[in-house]
């Protein structure tokens, strides 16, 4: 929807189509409950945390294999 349209929806409907776009915005979706968000950010952050760990071990075992080529 374009902005300019919702603005003028909300200076012709005023109240009532506010709460449209609320109700309409409940019904597709668009908003998430707060304890969903912090679900969802926890699961996240587990997940970076592992890649990081995997990160970390792929370059100290890169660095010792080039360590022991070099030797």
């Amino acid at each position: 929807m374009d902005i300019t349209a919702l603005y003028e929806l909300i200076n012709k409907g005023g109240v009532v189509a506010l709460l449209l776009i609320i109700v309409v915005a409940g019904i597709k979706r668009y908003w998430v409950p707060g304890w969903l968000y912090r679900q969802i950010l926890k699961e996240r952050d587990e997940w970076k945390q592992l890649a990081l760990r995997g990160s970390s071990l792929a370059t100290r075992i890169i660095n010792e294999k080039e360590r022991n080529n070099s030797d």
